[in-house]
């Protein structure tokens, strides 16, 4: 752990920590979790405000994999057989945005994703809630 927060305090900006955390979670969700935990006020304002305001707009440049679930207008009358796909058969925390109005920004559509995904973050770092009980 010593070496990644070494590693993360070595980047100069925000955004290149947002991106590395982003890839941290994606690699090994344990170690980014203890990170966050034992870190908290070094890393919210990365997972969350205000950078995740900046992770929004260039949410479609900075994807690497796929995180959240997206349902769009077309899925109108279908919300619930697409839920009942999903992997997760524990699902208790759901955090939903419409992607209007985020943090001011205006409607960014499917790029909002990092507000929920950010926000699951937080539920897990904070309240402890197991991150495998989140929709993701």
């Amino acid at each position: 752990m010593q070496r990644v927060l070494g590693n993360l305090r070595q980047k100069t900006s925000n955004e290149e920590k947002y991106i590395f955390l982003s890839a941290l979670q994606d690699r090994n969700e344990t170690l980014f979790y203890r990170l966050v935990m034992e870190n908290l006020d070094e890393t919210m304002p990365l997972i969350y405000t205000p950078t995740v305001g900046w992770a929004c707009q260039e949410y479609d440049h900075i994807f690497r994999r796929p995180r959240g679930l997206f349902i769009s207008a077309k899925d109108s009358g279908k919300i619930s057989s697409i839920l009942r796909k999903l992997a997760e058969d524990d699902v208790r925390v759901i955090v939903v945005t419409d992607g209007e109005r985020i943090l001011g920004l205006g409607d960014l559509s499917a790029n909002g994703m990092g507000i929920p995904v950010g926000k699951l973050s937080l539920y897990t770092a904070c309240a402890g809630i197991n991150p495998g009980w989140c929709l993701r």
